[in-house]
């Protein structure tokens, strides 16, 4: 609820002091994040993932994408292929 009001600070520090964070905490910080304009903030945490899914790459590559940033989000989607995944019609999408 606090990044759809734009409080990014007090979502980060929700975030921050959760005892146990998994990918779905991960994916909507991150998302949020994004939406709210702070894409260095977004692909920082990105980096800091343990662990990423589908719906993460597909987030990160679709925003690099949104804000123009196209090698950087090609390189992405280059990343996760090297990591194993199989991309989606999201991914695709988006990369194209």
């Amino acid at each position: 609820m606090y990044l759809k009001l734009g409080r990014v600070p007090a979502a980060r520090a929700v975030f921050d002091a959760m005892a146990c964070r998994n990918v779905m905490s991960f994916n909507i910080l991150i998302g949020g994040l994004i939406h709210n304009g702070d894409i260095n903030a977004a692909r920082k945490l990105f980096d800091e993932m343990p662990e990423r899914n589908l719906a993460t790459w597909n987030a990160m590559i679709a925003e690099l994408a949104h804000f123009e940033l196209d090698e950087e989000g090609l390189e992405c989607f280059l990343r996760s292929r090297r990591e194993g995944l199989r991309p989606d019609e999201f991914g695709l999408g988006s990369t194209l």
